[in-house]
């Protein structure tokens, strides 16, 4: 799923079917890639990433408010 704001700026939540047992709870893992940042975890059955803009300082929120609703 990809969002767009009203700055144009973009943040994508990923998703993959995985078969790995995930943690009864959620445990973020950061990094950065060619300018973009990533907050990744694994919940159901499920493996999850945010991207975004480097330094986007909300992103790590987005990724707790989506591990929230899923």
């Amino acid at each position: 799923l990809m969002y767009r704001d009203a700055d144009g700026v973009v943040v994508a939540l990923c998703l993959q079917r995985t078969i790995r047992t995930p943690p009864a709870t959620p445990t973020f893992n950061e990094q950065t890639i060619n300018g973009f940042d990533f907050v990744s975890w694994t919940a159901g059955e499920a493996d999850y990433v945010v991207i975004g803009p480097e330094d986007l300082p909300d992103l790590n929120a987005i990724a707790a408010a989506a591990a929230l609703e899923i």
